[in-house]
């Protein structure tokens, strides 16, 4: 597909499908008799026995964006993929928050419902970041969080797979509990298109935060 194009094309969807684990994000394309395929026209290629694929082997795709405060609200969007989930029923959705610090994963205890909306279903959960601060704290004064979602269908089956975070880019903001503890949060992706978060809590992790920052400023003045 893409020695058939003379500028290249579908690279950010092929970096997505190779990634672990694979996600196939939108547009989902079809040819001329309706069989799904990835790229368009010369380049189209032909997805072929994507109908066979188990449930559980599909490559999902979870769109993920935060909105960040004390108790940090997720919200989700998963995608049909070529008629194959609406059999399935999917009908909850619920979050794991996998360290990259060497933290325990934190799993949350309570699943939201998947609300349909065509093509697409919808859901919002609340992540605290103070019981995060607290599973870190033994890794790192900053703990950086991969956000993971298991998809629960009506058959009982669980199928996980990673976030991820369409828009890219990143933002920061503090959470605070009173009386005294407070946290800088971010949520940004990762080099795979991952939806993840970096939490620094109390004073340590802040300064921390700062060391790096200045470090890097004068790396930069360094350079020139």
């Amino acid at each position: 597909m893409i020695l058939a194009s003379e500028q290249p094309v579908e690279l950010a969807r092929l970096i997505e499908l190779a990634a672990g684990p694979a996600r196939l994000v939108p547009p989902y394309r079809t040819d001329e008799e309706g069989r799904p395929v990835l790229g368009r026209g010369a380049a189209a290629v032909p997805l072929d026995g994507l109908e066979k694929i188990s449930l559980g082997r599909l490559p999902l795709a979870v769109d993920g964006a935060v909105r960040i405060g004390r108790r940090c609200e997720v919200r989700l969007r998963l995608h049909e993929l070529y008629g194959r989930l609406a059999p399935a029923g999917p009908e909850s959705i619920s979050l794991e928050l996998r360290s990259r610090s060497g933290a325990e994963p934190v799993a949350l205890r309570h699943p939201a419902p998947l609300v349909n909306s065509g093509e697409t279903w919808n859901a919002a959960l609340k992540v605290d970041v103070f019981e995060l601060v607290r599973a870190g704290r033994a890794a790192a004064p900053m703990t950086a969080w991969t956000i993971w979602a298991n998809i629960r269908f009506a058959d009982g089956r669980t199928v996980g797979t990673a976030v991820r975070a369409p828009g890219g880019g990143s933002h920061r903001s503090f959470a605070y509990r009173p009386p005294t503890a407070f946290a800088l949060v971010q949520a940004y992706t990762t080099g795979s298109g991952g939806l993840a978060l970096r939490i620094a809590g109390g004073l340590s992790g802040v300064r921390e935060v700062a060391a790096g920052r200045v470090a890097r400023v004068l790396a930069q003045l360094r350079r020139h």
